[in-house]
């Protein structure tokens, strides 16, 4: 899947496909990087492990040659090859040690080099990105220059800097978050916190003291920082995976997530409760989609929601009074294709990045209508830099039309519930029938006996009275 990044000073725009990142500048129209993420052997610790099999190849091509040239070395030779034999157990042992001792970790997976997670911080300064050869790469947005390129131990499903900006977390489908240093290239990652399923987002709190983090078996966890062993609190109640959250920027002690159960929840996360709740069904017959991307506004309190298999996009208003919070539908956008990412800027326009050719990227205003809230296309005039930047992105076309290819991240995750009430009912109504079927049987069976009985005792009387007679 194709994703997008407006910078929060909205001086860049970053649009992801595949293994391709490309960075427009909103200020210099002309202005266009393109960076690859390529395997960095490096900063991959398996890398080595490769080096050495290509050794050992080697080896074994030049103990052949002098097996062919040398008959008389064959005893050394045949020890040379159980000795290449062992050794190469024992790599394999160590890269199995290396990578955690999981042999599922690529599942059947190939490295390709796909973007798995990106953001910029919250300044605009850094721009960090993890790819599918497992590194994490930062940029100085300044001149796009690479910071540093450094492995992380499992493929990432999301990353946040804090607001310090000194530090970027980055989460792993293995449930764990790693805290890596922005500026120290030697750091490479201490574990802060882990849970036991995968972890499929987080946010840290802008005042940097908690780390927010959402997993698959429908957990919100909440803790402390720089110490995330303490943990704060949990917001519970959802019942499918929890994939996307995120902090409200006017109000900033709450909480909205999204999930798999179709529902959209506002917590006040400092103390875990649950301000209120969204239904996103369509219809009461409808299958529960999954919420793929929540952007909140800055200057107003909208929330812009994709959701799974929609084309388009939902816009909730939120109000606030104290400790209660209401929220409502106050506008859809119809696409008419699955929209890949969107994105508020500093004016409130909201962008929406969708895989439709000659149209990638649109953006809309809103305005009132009758004290209706609508949206429109913003009226970009001639010139204008973003309508030149959006033309850019239009060149880019064949690029990104390669993410339609990309299956969603949450098509297998979710918890596969089985309704076998029907052959319970099934196997009870087999065995009462079963059951009903011997009890007559014992009747019948008693009848015959006891009619057998009656027979025997009239021809025994008979006889009797014959005698007597």
């Amino acid at each position: 899947m194709a994703r997008f990044e407006l910078s929060p000073c909205c001086i860049h725009l970053v649009c992801t496909s595949l293994n391709k990142i490309f960075a427009y500048s909103l200020i210099n129209a002309q202005e266009r990087k393109c960076f690859e993420c390529v395997e960095n052997k490096a900063s991959l610790p398996a890398s080595s492990k490769k080096h050495s099999r290509n050794g050992q190849q080697d080896t074994e091509n030049k103990c052949e040659s002098t097996r062919d040239d040398d008959p008389s070395k064959k005893e050394e030779t045949e020890a040379a090859d159980r000795t290449k034999v062992g050794a190469e157990k024992l790599n394999e042992a160590k890269s199995k040690e290396d990578s955690g001792g999981n042999e599922s970790e690529n599942d059947g997976h190939s490295c390709s080099g796909n973007v798995l997670a990106h953001s910029f911080s919250p300044s605009s300064r850094y721009y960090a990105v993890c790819d599918d050869f497992k590194q994490l790469s930062i940029f100085d947005t300044t001149n796009w220059s690479k910071l540093s390129v450094r492995s992380v131990r499992k493929r990432s499903t999301s990353l946040a800097f804090n607001h310090a900006e000194d530090c970027v977390y980055v989460g792993d489908k293995s449930g764990d978050v790693y805290r890596f240093s922005v500026k120290n290239e030697e750091d490479e990652g201490t574990l802060v916190l882990g849970h036991v399923s995968m972890l499929l987002d987080l946010a840290i709190s802008p005042d940097d003291k908690y780390i927010v983090t959402a997993d698959r078996d429908e957990k919100i966890r909440v803790s402390h920082l720089p110490n995330c062993y303490n943990i704060h609190c949990f917001c519970l109640g959802h019942t499918d995976l929890v994939s996307k959250i995120a902090i409200l920027p006017k109000d900033q002690d709450i909480l909205v997530s999204g999930s798999g159960d179709a529902s959209l929840r506002f917590w006040k996360y400092t103390t875990g409760q649950e301000l209120c709740r969204l239904s996103l069904k369509q219809m009461e017959d409808s299958a529960r989609p999954t919420v793929l991307c929540i952007r909140c506004s800055k200057k107003s309190n909208y929330v812009a929601v994709l959701l799974e298999k929609f084309m388009g996009v939902q816009i909730y208003e939120y109000d606030r009074v104290d400790e209660v919070l209401d929220a409502r539908l106050v506008a859809s956008i119809e696409t008419g294709v699955e929209p890949w990412d969107i994105a508020f800027d500093e004016e409130d326009h909201l962008w929406v990045f969708k895989p439709k050719q000659d149209e990638l990227i649109s953006v809309y205003e809103f305005y009132l209508q009758d004290k209706i809230l609508k949206l429109k296309l913003t009226n970009l005039n001639e010139g204008n830099q973003i309508l030149n930047v959006i033309g850019q992105v239009n060149t880019d076309w064949q690029i990104f039309k390669e993410s339609l290819k990309v299956e969603s991240l949450y098509t297998n995750l979710h918890k596969k519930s089985q309704d076998n009430s029907k052959d319970w009912q099934r196997r009870k109504e087999r065995k009462i029938k079963g059951k009903l079927q011997e009890m007559s049987e014992q009747t019948e069976g008693s009848a015959c006996k006891k009619i057998k009985v009656d027979e025997v005792l009239s021809k025994t009387t008979e006889r009797e009275e014959d005698v007597q007679s």
